[in-house]
């Protein structure tokens, strides 16, 4: 061979083992001739190899040279990688520009199935919304979750805050007495209507009490507080309407004594002179 001349040295007692045979080629051989003898004949006998004598030129390759081949064939397989993405890319651009033209396509090779496998599954823009919509999920479950605990949390409040309510009124109004009469009882006395008329008369405390409103102040906050604010709009709306009206009433006859006092006033110092129909005369027709 070649190779085994190239390594062995002139001084090596090694001979080769295909010397080249003269003669015409066997392409060119007649019919005549003898058929070349079989390979076995070529081949010598078996021989113990020598060992290299110390002054041989074959040494082993160093570990700088080890790691440039690794290196070489490390960016051959990258420029291979690179040359694959490009081809896929190729045939599926021409694939998208000739859908209906019909061409032959070699098998895929091992490398385009590697290829395959490490292309990505989603998207970046399919990722995001992936997150956007975790994150979604995640925020409404953690509203949830607020909602409920502060839920509960009011829920106690509002009970703690009935029953303080409850002991100061107990504490303020339970050992006073009333002199109002029940609702119920005032209308059928004085047989007003009720869709038009309020019990202004059961308004009437003592002397002693300072608040005249004392009495639907007391119904309506028990009311309220017995059933619960919501079914207190519509459930206690008769106690509160009693206890506006008896407010209203207040302010507007405070009001009106004010201005007959200053009317009254204005009168004794001859600045107003009242109409007739004011003092009860009539004014003469003519």
């Amino acid at each position: 061979m070649e190779f085994e001349a190239a390594l062995l040295s002139p001084g090596s007692p090694k001979r080769r083992r295909c010397a080249p045979l003269s003669g015409p080629t066997p392409g060119l051989r007649p019919p005549d001739a003898e058929p070349p003898p079989l390979l076995q004949t070529q081949i010598p006998p078996p021989t113990l190899q020598q060992p290299a004598p110390p002054g041989s030129d074959r040494r082993l390759p160093t570990p700088e040279q080890i790691f440039q081949n690794i290196k070489q064939e490390y960016s051959r397989y990258q420029r291979w990688r690179h040359l694959e993405v490009v081809l896929n890319q190729s045939e599926a651009c021409t694939s998208e520009s000739q859908p209906h033209s019909s061409t032959l396509t070699a098998p895929s090779s091992p490398g385009s199935s590697w290829m395959k496998k490490d292309q990505p599954t989603f998207t970046l823009r399919q990722v995001g919304i992936i997150c956007e919509r975790l994150l979604k999920d995640y925020e409404d479950k953690i509203r949830e979750e607020y909602e409920q605990i502060l839920n509960t949390k009011l829920a106690e409040q509002y009970e703690s805050f009935v029953k303080f309510t409850h002991d100061q009124i107990m504490r303020r109004y339970g050992t006073r007495p009333t002199s109002s009469m029940p609702f119920f009882d005032v209308q059928k006395r004085l047989g007003v209507d009720l869709d038009r008329w309020m019990t202004i008369q059961s308004a009437e405390q003592p002397h002693k009490i300072p608040s005249r409103c004392h009495a639907f102040e007391k119904e309506w906050i028990e009311c309220a507080h017995g059933i619960g604010s919501i079914r207190a709009e519509k459930e206690c709306k008769i106690e509160f309407e009693d206890f506006r009206e008896c407010l209203l009433r207040q302010k507007t006859m405070k009001r009106l004594h004010a201005i007959r006092r200053q009317r009254e006033k204005l009168i004794k110092e001859g600045k107003y002179t009242p109409p007739p129909h004011h003092s009860g005369q009539e004014e003469p027709r003519s």
